[in-house]
């Protein structure tokens, strides 16, 4: 099962299932009635507007966003909006989350940690010469 939220018109949330209250260490009523924007990291507060925007055209349904729990936890978490219609308006968006695991790059090696590889092994010619001359 994954996280799914709902949020209103209003940006309050209004659903929250179990696996969603178990991700950010809450309870469905600690966060219901809360502004989903106070689960996101403060400067990305803003650009939520704009990617929900996106979702609702059905430019980008999903988006990656920076989110911290109740309990003070950061972690990046993938959303992937469905805009909820009501009679052909729009009521409600729901967001099935999952976390965002990003590989981490091979550390850059600095010049004093570079290690001599072995020198190419490459055909003698003067020793092959001298071999066959005695």
């Amino acid at each position: 099962m994954q996280p799914v939220y709902e949020i209103d018109q209003r940006w309050k949330i209004v659903k929250a299932n179990e696996a969603f209250c178990r991700a950010f260490r809450c309870t469905e009523s600690g966060v219901i009635g809360r502004d989903v924007r106070d689960l996101l990291r403060d400067d990305w507060r803003l650009d939520f507007r704009a990617c929900v925007a996106r979702a609702l055209v059905d430019v980008e349904l999903d988006l990656t966003l920076p989110m911290v729990a109740p309990c003070g936890e950061h972690g990046w978490f993938k959303h992937s909006l469905e805009p909820l219609m009501d009679q052909g308006v729009l009521a409600r968006y729901r967001a099935t989350i999952q976390p965002h695991v990003v590989a981490a790059a091979e550390p850059v090696k600095r010049w004093w940690e570079w290690r001599p590889t072995a020198t190419p092994r490459v055909w003698d010619f003067e020793s092959d010469h001298l071999g066959q001359a005695s």
